[in-house]
Formats: C-alpha cells, structure tokens, sequence
C-alpha cells in the first residue's frame, strides 16, 4: 500500500449527510447515492466525478466515531444548483482545494482501521495537522476486484 500527498481540486458537490448506526450504513450508502444521482438527473446537473462516502469523525487511532456515526455522502457535479430547487435533505457547495492523504487498498474492510492508521501516522510524521475526515470512493481494479481510494485531507 502506497501513500501519496496529493492536492485534491476545488469540487462542486451534491451532498446528503445524515447520522446513523453501523448497521444502516449499507442500505444507506446504495440508498443516498441512488437519491443523489436521481437529483443530479432531475436538475440536468452533469456528474463529474466517483460519489463518495466522508466520515465526518475520525480519531487520531484512525477509529470512526459511531456515536453517533455522521455520514456525508457525495456526487460531484460540473456546476452548483440553485438552492430553492434540490430536493428535500440535500444541500449544495462548492470545496476549496486541498492537501490529502491518499492510497488506493484493495483489501479486507476488517483492516480498514489499520490503513487508516497508517495514513494518519503518514500525515503526523511530516508535521501536518490531520482534519479528522475520511473520504472513500469505490469501484473496481481491471481484474473486478473491489477496491477503495481513501483520501485524508490535512492542514
């Protein structure tokens, strides 16, 4: 597992956050995506980017903080809505650029807290301040195997 320091862009999103158990984060991740892209198509907004699911409280051990566990799930679009026209639930803004962590782990989700460790400890050893959020976005490799891009921002 390799990791980078990348610059990720300024990105204009749709986002739907919520709080939830572990045990609805499935249903919830299909369920949110799927409202996401419906509202993408319903206001003629092009994706322009992987959705993505973003802890919102990660602790230094690199554990998610499940009580309650905040959720922000995201679609990238080329350009922001008007406000009074989305969709119950789901806000609109645009991000400023910034420094992350990032890796590519095609593994086991009972090691996830391990890489998150490690990255962490990545963004320590090279004096930066980790934000305590997590961004993850799945798909797959050229075999179909699953995989995660993760990325860490940081001050």
């Amino acid at each position: 597992m390799e990791i980078t320091n990348e610059r990720i862009p300024s990105r204009k999103l749709l986002i739907l956050t919520l709080e939830l158990s572990e045990a609805q984060l499935g249903q919830a991740t299909g369920d949110s995506f799927q409202r996401l892209i419906t509202a993408a198509e319903d206001l003629q907004l092009v994706i322009s980017g992987w959705p993505y699911v973003g802890y919102q409280k990660v602790s230094l051990e690199g554990q998610i903080d499940t009580k309650p566990l905040v959720v922000e799930f995201g679609l990238p679009v080329e350009q922001l809505p008007m406000s009074e026209g989305l969709p119950e639930g789901i806000t609109s803004r645009q991000t400023e650029a910034i420094q992350a962590a990032v890796t590519e782990y095609a593994g086991d989700d009972s090691e996830m807290e391990l890489v998150y460790r490690l990255m962490i400890d990545a963004i320590r050893e090279e004096k930066h301040q980790f934000l305590h959020k997590s961004y993850e976005y799945y798909w797959e490799d050229q075999q179909g195997q699953p995989l995660t891009r993760i990325e860490m921002p940081y001050l």
